[in-house]
């Protein structure tokens, strides 16, 4: 089935938390690719950040994905969500929370897409 977007779409690449697997994804249909060989729950709702930081939720019920309430996803809830992966777990490398401060959103958000499809 295809994936619809209700009100705008998110801006690419993104990263959605299926469980406690990531999955990255450059373009919608690679996004779409990547979402049909997952095991999906139904009537379930996965995260995805997108390269702004901005928060969007999956929607398995009827493939649709939607702005989230919680707007935005800071640099270390970011993070802390590839660290406890199983991405990261399976490449024994962790991304480090020092520094923070001094590393723009867009960098992190770069690190840990490279870092999730060096697993994928």
């Amino acid at each position: 089935m295809k994936i619809d977007y209700l009100f705008r779409k998110p801006k690419f690449p993104v990263i959605c938390s299926i469980g406690d697997i990531l999955i990255t994804a450059k373009s919608e249909a690679e996004f779409q690719r990547r979402i049909d060989k997952v095991n999906l729950t139904p009537d379930m709702s996965y995260n995805i950040v997108d390269s702004t930081g901005e928060g969007w939720e999956f929607y398995t019920n009827k493939l649709y994905i939607i702005p989230a309430l919680r707007r935005k996803w800071s640099k270390k809830r970011l993070i802390q969500t590839y660290n406890d992966s199983q991405n990261c777990q399976s490449a024994g490398i962790t991304y480090s929370e020092k520094s923070l401060s001094s590393k723009r959103f867009e960098k992190v958000f770069a690190d840990i897409v490279a870092l999730v499809e060096q697993s994928q």
